[in-house]
């Protein structure tokens, strides 16, 4: 097998690094595009200056290499194996590399943070591990919840995260510990949103109830019912003192939680609602759903929705910015769309995922929006200009997302959860 080097610049004929490799199972590139890394069955890896026809520097320690990656200054190497192991070296100090344990089974993907703090690496066991690369610990272990994730959420401070499947588990991001398991929704949670201080989480379900908990006793606080059928959507205002409610009875509903009145009612939808957001202030809702359409909501009811079109076929995700100018949306049109609420101009739509759009968020300073897919992809986008920063692959298909702080949560159709720092 064959390293080969091809100039997207140009049209001349690749550059063949050397012949006779062994099965290549990985290659990898610098950003300032002097080194290449590549890996394979025969257990070592070669680093190699592109800019110089020297022999490549061969690193050895694994017994089979299945990933590869390389820091954007091109001072680390980081390999995962088949022997379960990840190896960082670094080009420029000790000989040998420091060895991270802990996976059970061969390594399929390995990462290095744009900061070369941290090292991120998948597996065949079915879990994500985070390493500092000044330390032998993970730094944060998710592994596979009960069934397929539909919905996540991480807290502000980045202590926590929430993935709602076949049960609820809250995961201790700064810990070793198993996660904490809340019961109470008859049947699956389909929905979980945190308060801003983290101290609630409050949960949909196929039960068509929602549960508001709380975190520091591990126990439902409060149930609310109103839905007839299953809730698809929730979101939690950031006061905390309104939670709004989504279902499959073509509905939407505002709770307010400190009055304990009755629900508001918002009809409008000609089928399910599956997604729903709510301004920082709680004064504007939106929603979307089977009907392709998103509608905007002022939280009082006093005038009719604003109508937003423009999805050729379902709405499967919402997301608005903090200050309830920007709404986010994804949908199985495969495209996401960024509607500015305060303009009349259509949309602008985000291309790129190759399957239905799944979930959406904006990050706290509304400069960027996440969206996943059933692609099996996680995109980064700068709303301002369209472009994709970003694109992260995952296991299986990715059915929901959360952005808070400087870090991104992901559950897949595996029932694995995934945990990005994002620091870009």
């Amino acid at each position: 097998m064959t390293v080969e080097v091809f100039d997207l610049n140009g049209e001349a004929p690749p550059r063949i690094l050397e012949e006779r490799l062994g099965v290549i199972r990985a290659v990898a590139i610098s950003g300032d595009g002097r080194y290449a890394v590549s890996g394979g069955d025969e257990g070592v890896v070669r680093v190699w200056t592109l800019e110089e026809e020297a022999p490549p520097r061969v690193l050895r320690g694994h017994t089979g290499v299945t990933a590869v990656a390389i820091s954007s200054d091109g001072r680390y190497v980081v390999s995962g194996g088949s022997d379960h192991l990840v190896l960082a070296w670094d080009l420029e100090g000790e000989a040998l590399p420091r060895v991270f344990r802990g996976h059970t089974n061969e390594i399929t993907a390995v990462a290095i943070s744009g900061d070369g703090r941290y090292v991120v690496s998948g597996g065949q066991d079915r879990t994500m591990r985070v390493w500092g690369l000044e330390g032998e610990a993970p730094h944060h272990v998710l592994r596979k919840p009960s069934g397929s994730v539909r919905a996540v959420a991480i807290s502000s401070d980045g202590r926590r995260a929430i993935s709602g499947a076949d049960d609820m588990r809250v995961w201790d991001l700064e810990g070793e510990a198993q996660p904490r398991i809340l019961k109470g929704h008859a049947y699956g949670v389909t929905a979980v949103a945190i308060s801003s201080d983290g101290h609630r989480v409050f949960s949909g379900g196929s039960d068509k109830s929602m549960r508001v908990w709380d975190l520091e006793a591990d126990t439902s606080s409060r149930v609310f019912r109103g839905h007839t059928d299953g809730v698809s959507g929730v979101a939690i205002s950031g006061d905390g003192t309104y939670l709004v409610s989504g279902g499959h009875d073509q509905a939407v509903r505002a709770w307010g939680l400190e009055a304990g009145a009755p629900p508001h009612v918002f009809q409008g939808h000609l089928g399910w609602v599956m997604a729903v957001a709510i301004s920082c202030d709680g004064g504007r809702i939106v929603s979307g759903g089977y009907d392709w359409n998103l509608r905007v909501w002022e939280r009082e009811g006093i005038t009719p929705p604003r109508v937003l079109q423009g999805h050729t076929d379902l709405v499967l995700a919402v997301a608005i910015s903090g200050d309830g100018r920007y709404v986010v949306s994804g949908g199985s049109d495969q495209t996401v769309r960024v509607w500015d609420l305060e303009g009349k101009a259509p949309p602008r739509v985000f291309r790129g995922h190759t399957a239905w759009v799944s979930g959406v968020a904006i990050s706290g300073d509304g400069r960027l929006a996440v969206s996943c897919s059933r692609d099996w992809t996680i995109r980064v986008w700068k709303l301002d200009i369209g472009a994709c920063l970003n694109v992260f692959t995952c296991d299986s298909e990715v059915r929901s997302c959360s952005w808070n702080g400087n870090h991104i949560a992901a559950g897949d159709a595996s029932g694995q959860v995934h945990l990005f720092l994002w620091d870009g």
